[in-house]
């Protein structure tokens, strides 16, 4: 069960849910609680790490297609519950793009635009490393051109939110390059003018649109 888990944190759900992939694993309650000490580390309630000595053994242990699958199946275990941390939403990205899962990438970059300026600022902390990925021309952060889009609209507002105003303006010029991709046509007004709305806002503060935040810090 160890040999499924690379990453620095992790509960006890998000383990559950790698037991599910094939072949799933029997009684995955007594597996995890077996190796909790020798291999895994407990940091806090319900917070774990894998121990040092398995570092990478996940990459070595497991082909591509498998490890995809352990990706995507962390990101869509954080989407199927009620309410995520904004860390749990880093973390989610995080796997959804590794796994190139362009169906958890839609849902975060849906769930993540309604978010007000406070949201994203804070955001800015978490996923820090988000606004410099993907800049140059050509360079894709989802295969589907339109849920692309929705992640640059993202990727730009947690730029601008944490001032990186030259990240904020290249990440447009590849926004408005996607919309050139769209198979419907229809879709392409409405998203150049969603796209140049948040240029006329102001780079360095967006003004706040309240929203309901499916997510909770702790």
């Amino acid at each position: 069960m160890c040999k499924r888990w690379d990453t620095p944190e992790f509960s006890r759900q998000t383990a559950f849910d790698l037991a599910q992939l094939p072949p799933p694993v029997a009684l995955p309650g007594d597996a995890f609680d077996g190796l909790v000490g020798p291999w895994i580390e407990t940091l806090s309630n319900n917070t774990y790490r894998v121990s040092p000595l398995l570092s990478g053994a996940g990459n070595q242990a497991l082909s591509e297609p498998e490890q995809t699958a352990v990706h995507t199946a962390i990101a869509l275990g954080f989407l199927k519950r009620r309410t995520m941390t904004l860390f749990e939403f880093g973390t989610a990205l995080m796997h959804a793009l590794v796994a190139k899962s362009d169906g958890a990438l839609f849902l975060l970059a849906k769930g993540v635009l309604d978010f007000d300026h406070e949201t994203f600022s804070a955001m800015s902390d978490t996923v820090f490393w988000f606004p410099a990925l993907a800049l140059q021309p050509g360079q894709q952060l989802a295969t589907n051109p339109e849920i692309d889009f929705m992640l640059r609209l993202a990727q730009f507002r947690i730029a601008a939110a944490s001032r990186q105003t030259d990240s904020a303006l290249i990440i447009m010029d590849r926004a408005l390059e996607l919309v050139e991709q769209f198979d419907d046509e229809e879709l392409v007004k409405p998203s150049e003018v969603t796209a140049y709305s948040l240029l006329t806002l102001p780079i360095l503060g967006f003004s706040e649109h309240s929203c309901t935040l499916p997510t909770h810090t702790t």
